[in-house]
């Protein structure tokens, strides 16, 4: 017990030095450099080269999906720093495969699923790598601390990073090393924060608590207590990775080209069906809901309830919510923000989601009774984005 509590001193005294050694470094305060998400393509691809280098792998399923975000921290116009966030989908994380069993015991304990994955760095600023790695980190931090709902992230990183983030970020280890599946000379370690952002305030020292509520005029991070997911690439992009410039596409199993179909059909036009017409059946392609993260308010008989709905179409959506309803067919009233408008929507419950087990936490599948004519119209482009 003495001896943890002196490696534990000794963690915070190393975590709160250093910081401040880091901080007074003038790499730190160079007003070119600039954190985002990757709103462009032409970013997108650089972060993706850069992650090459260190994967080996030009792209995969999960940098192509809408629940993925790249942030990139340039230096001037070069992108010297990447990461990608992925929110869980129905198909599950990139380090499912990996660590199945930690991710669906995490699931089954309401944790809500992001993973942080392909840390890069470029070879000419690696002697600042550490500078970079908590710009970064500072980034999904802030990105995330406007939601109401609590996340768990997880960090799937070479053993060599674990001291890394278990010292300075409240990380822990999660499971034993493993080597991967897709490289066997490969080790992979999973870290997990769970419920952040009550866990930073655990930090005794609150260093690293000061440093993400810091404000920095060079980090463009938008703030929102609702998050929409939609591409950053055009079709033509997309159409590149997965079908030309790699065999992205005919390397996926059948449950993740249904998936990765839906989600192409309903972002880039259905005029692009061809390209699928001989899998269409054999799939059997069902409508794609939009992902999000977006508080709502419901009305059901005399019980006021809030939730969040965690994808939407203009006939219905997912709403998660612990509190468990009669699932008769009842009508409800749910209120809303979508873009710049608010919206008051009738539907009923068709379905009830109760094992956590699932890609889905426990909640209801609603359909819409009367949709606004001005939320139909404001979603459409977001289906066509």
């Amino acid at each position: 017990m003495i001896k943890k509590t002196i490696i534990k001193i000794q963690k915070n005294y190393k975590k709160k030095n250093q910081m401040q050694k880091w901080q007074k470094h003038d790499f730190f305060d160079d007003p070119h450099l600039h954190v985002k998400v990757a709103d462009n393509s032409q970013d997108y691809e650089k972060a993706l080269n850069l992650m090459k280098t260190k994967t080996g792998q030009y792209c995969d399923l999960f940098d192509l999906l809408p629940q993925s975000k790249i942030i990139v921290l340039k230096y001037k116009d070069l992108v010297i720093g990447s990461v990608r966030v992925t929110f869980d989908t129905e198909i599950g994380l990139p380090s499912e495969f990996n660590f199945t069993t930690e991710l669906d015991t995490l699931r089954k304990n309401k944790h809500r699923l992001i993973e942080i994955s392909k840390l890069s760095i470029d070879l000419g600023f690696k002697h600042q790598s550490e500078i970079i790695s908590h710009f970064i980190m500072k980034y999904i931090f802030q990105y995330f601390g406007a939601l109401k709902t609590d996340c768990s992230f997880l960090f799937s990183t070479h053993p060599a990073l674990t001291d890394f983030f278990c010292t300075y970020w409240n990380f822990s280890v999660l499971g034993p090393e493993i080597r991967t599946t897709s490289n066997p000379f490969s080790k992979r370690q999973l870290l997990f924060l769970g419920h952040f952002p009550k866990a930073l305030k655990t930090d005794p020292d609150c260093v690293i608590k000061k440093f993400i509520e810091n404000q920095d005029y060079r980090f463009s991070v938008p703030y929102s207590k609702n998050i929409l997911f939609t591409p950053t690439l055009e079709a033509e992009d997309v159409d590149r990775l997965a079908f030309e410039r790699t065999n992205l596409f005919d390397s996926l199993n059948t449950k993740q080209k249904k998936f990765f179909i839906e989600m192409y059909l309903q972002f880039y036009g259905q005029q692009r069906l061809e390209k699928f017409l001989h899998q269409e059946k054999e799939l059997q392609l069902k409508e794609f809901r939009i992902p999000t993260m977006t508080q709502v308010q419901i009305r059901l008989d005399q019980m006021n309830l809030t939730g969040c709905i965690l994808d939407i179409s203009t006939q219905g959506c997912f709403i998660e919510m612990d509190k468990e309803l009669e699932i008769s067919p009842s009508q409800m009233t749910l209120q809303f923000r979508w873009g710049d408008h608010s919206y008051e929507i009738q539907g009923q419950v068709l379905w009830q989601n109760k094992s956590q087990m699932s890609r889905y936490p426990k909640g209801y599948g609603i359909r819409f009774e009367k949709a606004e004519e001005l939320f139909i119209s404001n979603l459409k482009p977001a289906l066509a984005a």
